[in-house]
């Protein structure tokens, strides 16, 4: 027994002896899942901690360094558009008269208003930057843009089509077309919001630059799933910023890396029509940390739901979408909508207490 205990006593010494060499912790921690690292094995001990915070290696990998690059890195490292051949003619000559899509040509590239020689100048990163300019086009022209980009490129080059798609659907969308509105690289998104936006419908990540833009609703008959996805993620900050070390957590996890430094943040309603759309924008040269993202979700939320009421879900209903107002379905998703939105105002008064917004 006294040898057991010996060999046991050795082994266990060697073990702290390796988690004690910096090197070799670092190893261990740089291989851990990121929560772990950020919330638990930061509390095992100072020396861990010490090493969590004193290696760019562990601090990249779990999002807590800001890493803040040039508009054109950051944009070339958040956005892929490798396997996005240009269609430039077809989308230009359908979207030329759309005023702000010709305001955009005529500041930025004034010689490419003849449409004979616009071939091969536009893609899917003009439309991008129009966007940043403008993010309200995204309800307006945005989408349409890059439905129908994707609808030519399986027209003009099915291999090509076949290549950008698997892209997609490995970037986490299993909608096509859907997913073509997000052309942010999820494997750059911090893993929370990755998780928990992953094929959530209507949400969409995009931007330009150093300019994130998060866009979630719209009017789809079933858009009153967007009321069930604003209540749980309400309900996980709520649950993830308990503790005083889980908020200190929030306010240094950067949402994307490389670091983005501006971010939008846009909410539409079913039903809401005529510039109802609600934005809300933060800017920080440090990079934005995740924090900072839920702060302004629940701020897009509030400006959202202050203007909204159950008749705008009726309206989407049977003006947007033909359902007969005394209808199984209108009924449906009158009761839902009226369950989702008192849990709703709940979770929304709790969270602006924590967050103090």
């Amino acid at each position: 027994m006294k040898e057991v205990c010996k060999i046991w006593l050795l082994q266990e010494n060697a073990t702290q002896r390796a988690l004690g060499t910096t090197e070799l912790l670092e190893n261990v921690l740089i291989n851990m899942n990121i929560l772990d690292v950020t919330q638990n094995a930061q509390a095992v001990s100072r020396s861990w901690n010490h090493c969590i915070h004193g290696s760019i290696k562990i601090r990249k990998r779990c999002f807590l360094y800001a890493e803040v690059l040039s508009a054109e890195n950051t944009n070339n490292r958040l956005f892929f558009e490798m396997y996005f051949p240009d269609f430039s003619r077809y989308l230009a000559a359908q979207y030329i008269d759309v005023p702000e899509f010709r305001q955009y040509l005529e500041q930025n590239y004034a010689d490419l208003l003849d449409l004979e020689h616009i071939s091969g100048k536009i893609a899917p990163v003009m439309f991008r930057k129009t966007l940043v300019s403008d993010p309200r086009m995204y309800f307006y022209t945005y989408g349409a843009v890059m439905c129908n980009y994707f609808v030519e490129m399986e027209q003009w080059d099915n291999e090509q089509y076949s290549i950008a798609l698997a892209k997609l659907r490995e970037n986490g969308g299993t909608n096509a077309l859907e997913s073509a509105h997000s052309l942010l690289d999820k494997s750059c998104l911090v893993p929370y919001l990755q998780r928990f936006w992953k094929e959530k419908q209507r949400a969409i990540w995009t931007g330009h630059g150093r300019h994130v833009i998060f866009w979630l609703g719209g009017h789809w008959p079933n858009a009153g799933h967007v009321f069930k996805h604003i209540r749980c993620f309400l309900s996980g900050i709520i649950d993830s910023l308990s503790t005083n070390r889980d908020h200190t957590i929030w306010q240094t996890v950067q949402i994307t890396l490389p670091a983005c430094t501006e971010l939008t943040v846009g909410i539409v309603l079913p039903g809401i029509l005529d510039d109802g759309e609600v934005l809300e924008t933060v800017r920080q040269d440090t990079g934005i940390t995740l924090y900072e993202f839920a702060k302004l979700f629940v701020k897009a939320v509030r400006g959202a739901f202050a203007r909204y009421s159950q008749e705008n879900i009726i309206l989407s209903l049977t003006e947007i979408h033909q359902y007969e107002l005394e209808g199984a379905i209108v009924k449906a998703w009158e009761e839902r909508y009226t369950r989702e939105r008192e849990l709703l105002d709940k979770s929304r008064v709790t969270v602006g207490n924590i967050l103090r917004v």
